[in-house]
């Protein structure tokens, strides 16, 4: 039996406080947008699998001024928002015990049947709003891995990898890594 949890929301929304109250749920995470929660079912095997291949990938070429971090992990910018990227690149010394409040170096989002206009829509508007210069979108399914940049208030598209063919970047740091890569046992 599940029990049921409900959270008063104030007028003005919820904050990082706030998602603190609620009870971990095997099933779900929970972010907030503007104070609205979101709420998501736990990612699949292929999803997990792509998540921590990539980000062991990216440990290895990172220099030891950056730290990789794998969701859950909150990225709180200002009072309603707390999003949780699948992985996360930040600069050693910024985190805090449960979040990081400074925009991270790279933030990626690993595709998932349930929100991917959440990916490539909303979170690609809140992350440049918010001064992240480097946002990843990597589709399992292609396998494609699509790498964004920063430029002015959004983001422009720098190159979009697929198949077995390699992404090779020199920022945050030089790393190459092939999308089918990501998705192998």
């Amino acid at each position: 039996m599940t029990a049921e949890y409900v959270l008063p929301v104030p007028r003005d929304g919820l904050t990082w406080d706030d998602l603190q109250a609620i009870p971990d749920e095997a099933h779900h995470h929970y972010e907030l947008i503007e104070g609205q929660i979101l709420m998501s079912p736990s990612p699949g095997l292929h999803h997990q699998r792509c998540v921590f291949n990539l980000a062991l990938a990216l440990r290895q070429a990172a220099s030891p001024e950056f730290e990789v971090i794998l969701a859950p992990f909150d990225f709180n910018p200002e009072p309603g928002t707390v999003l949780q990227p699948d992985v996360l690149v930040i600069r050693r010394g910024t985190a805090e015990a449960q979040r990081v409040v400074v925009p991270p170096v790279l933030a990626i989002e690993v595709l998932s049947p349930s929100h991917p206009t959440v990916d490539r829509v909303t979170k690609r508007a809140l992350y440049a709003r918010f001064g992240i210069e480097h946002y990843w979108l990597v589709d399992p399914a292609g396998p494609a891995i699509e790498v964004l940049r920063r430029d002015g208030l959004g983001y422009v598209d720098v190159v979009t990898v697929t198949g077995g063919d390699t992404l090779h970047v020199d920022a945050p740091f030089e790393l190459a890594v092939s999308p089918s890569a990501l998705t192998d046992d």
